[in-house]
């Protein structure tokens, strides 16, 4: 059972998982509230995996008792169905719940004789201490789970001198990641662009952190040359003298318009100005993506004009065409 995205990512207050698009194969999206997910997999050499339930978790769910729910209704649907009978070894549960702290648990106590050894208390204050909030509840439902634990699998104890180390190894990358995303953060804040930028709604940390990157050391010497770069500007279908159509330019810098496009994207929940400029283009039968792709475009189109006068991004300049 694992949850996608992590509980802690942020995520849109009103809309499902989307799929913006998807160029060379490679799927680029719009996050929502996280999804919990149970995988039901067969042992044996006839094995199978199938998903057997998903469920959105919402901001007002406790995830807990979500997951509690869905492995409970999912095993009493596999024991109507027949594919699990009393005289079959019982069902093995394995739960990922996106936690530092359960990487923490498994560093000091990585198998599950250690873990009862540890009991209840001990692996309870751990809990606690990492930022668990059901910290209690969740160190009862793990030695709970290992009192019903009847298998025994081949290897154990040898696993138990690796994972430690794999878990402390992925505690300093989390650890670093965090570390480099805040020196990259102090850095862009520092940007003479940076108070530029951020004043236009849906443009954060960061956006601007893409920005600033992909636009450093380049120049522009007009707002159609930079909507070029960004891979915004409409290209032409044109055979002869006959003009056939335009559409959306596949070219450009891919960070950039990527960048640009959820930045269009966050701003019409936030901006009233946005949101009427998304509303009318799409009253005229514009799809959703042309719309966003325009919007970028007039977005890009006033950041262009706020650096070339040293200016800082005001409503009125955002102006529906």
């Amino acid at each position: 059972m694992t949850n996608w995205l992590r509980p802690d990512t942020a995520c849109t207050s009103d809309r499902k998982f989307c799929h913006v698009y998807i160029r060379n194969g490679q799927p680029n999206m719009v996050p929502d509230w996280p999804y919990s997910f149970l995988i039901v997999l067969q042992p044996g050499s006839d094995s199978w995996a199938m998903s057997a339930d998903v469920c959105r978790l919402t901001p007002v769910v406790d995830t807990t008792e979500v997951s509690d729910t869905q492995i409970r209704e999912v095993g009493d649907e596999l024991v109507f169905a027949g594919q699990h009978r009393r005289e079959d070894p019982e069902i093995l549960i394995v739960m990922d719940a996106g936690y530092a702290a359960i990487l923490e648990v498994l560093a000091a106590w990585p198998t599950p004789a250690a873990l009862k050894h540890a009991g209840k208390a001990r692996i309870d204050a751990k809990l606690k201490k990492h930022g668990v909030r059901r910290h209690t509840a969740w160190a009862a439902a793990a030695l709970n789970a290992l009192d019903a634990q009847t298998v025994t699998v081949v290897g154990t104890e040898a696993a138990g001198l690796v994972i430690p180390h794999l878990a402390r190894q992925l505690i300093a990358l989390h650890a670093l990641r965090t570390d480099v995303a805040s020196h990259h953060e102090s850095m862009v804040e520092a940007h003479l662009l940076y108070p530029v930028l951020t004043p236009m709604p849906g443009i954060a940390v960061r956006t601007a952190v893409v920005f600033i990157a992909e636009t450093s050391g380049k120049s522009f010497d007009s707002v159609a040359a930079m909507a070029s770069y960004a891979g915004l500007a409409p290209t032409t279908r044109q055979s002869g003298t006959s003009i056939k159509s335009e559409r959306v330019s596949h070219s450009g810098n891919k960070r950039l318009k990527r960048a640009l496009f959820l930045s269009a994207f966050a701003s019409i929940r936030n901006d009233l100005t946005s949101r009427d400029y998304y509303d009318r283009k799409r009253g005229l039968g514009k799809r959703h993506n042309q719309t966003l792709i325009a919007l970028a475009h007039l977005r890009l189109t006033v950041l262009f004009a706020t650096i070339r006068d040293g200016t800082l991004y005001d409503m009125r300049e955002l102006k529906i065409a």
